[in-house]
């Protein structure tokens, strides 16, 4: 089974300052190309952590967002880098997102948790 998880599009960068001309970014494509994937679509995070189970033994491919409404918690994650040691890498409130793309398959995490001050809503795309 293959899997491939492709990133496209235009960031924009607009700064409020009268005269100046928003930045447009056209992406390169992220393109990472795997074994096996995994798409939670969402989850409920609370205060015990949630450890998704990887689809292969290292996940090139992580995307991770805090999906919850106003009022949900912010959602902390971390994940064991390939030959590391876990780490927190970011804490997210509502709306805010994460992504790790490494074309190496052999490279990337080989654990991942997720874990909320009180409760929120967590969507994931996992690619090994």
């Amino acid at each position: 089974m293959a899997v491939t998880v492709q990133v496209t599009g235009n960031m924009l960068v607009v700064d409020n300052v009268s005269g100046d001309t928003p930045l447009v970014k056209q992406l390169q494509s992220i393109l990472f190309s795997g074994s096996a994937g995994a798409l939670i679509n969402t989850v409920t995070v609370g205060t015990t952590p949630y450890t998704p189970s990887l689809p292969g033994s290292t996940a090139g491919f992580v995307f991770v967002q805090n999906a919850g409404g106003v009022g949900s918690g912010n959602l902390t994650v971390s994940w064991t880098p390939s030959g590391g040691t876990g780490v927190q890498v970011a804490t997210l409130p509502p709306g805010g997102a994460l992504m790790l793309a490494n074309p190496n398959t052999s490279q990337g995490v080989t654990g991942l948790s997720l874990v909320s001050n009180t409760s929120t809503q967590a969507q994931l795309v996992i690619g090994a």
